[in-house]
């Protein structure tokens, strides 16, 4: 089937939360949902495994610090952060 086709199926299906495109060898979605708490890239060159990833993203990695977090710490700006009060 035609790249052209498929990205524009992807996009119709899956475009309220993925900004979708491609380079004709890879398959490139980002979240729409920029605080998501999944994956907020998904690269794939296979389709099959692009599309399994749209359906199920990965967790979020790099997501502010976990332990501060835990501790009740506020982030006010990229790494910044401030204690709880």
């Amino acid at each position: 089937m035609d790249a052209k086709i498929v990205l524009n199926l992807l996009k119709a299906h899956y475009g309220c939360r993925w900004h979708i495109r491609t380079t004709g060898t890879l398959w490139i979605a980002t979240a729409v949902d920029k605080d998501t708490d999944r994956e907020p890239t998904v690269i794939e060159s296979d389709l099959e495994r692009f599309i399994a990833k749209l359906e199920n993203p990965g967790p979020r990695y790099g997501n502010g610090h976990p332990l501060l977090k835990a501790l009740g710490w506020t982030e006010d700006a990229p790494g910044l952060w401030s204690p709880p009060e």
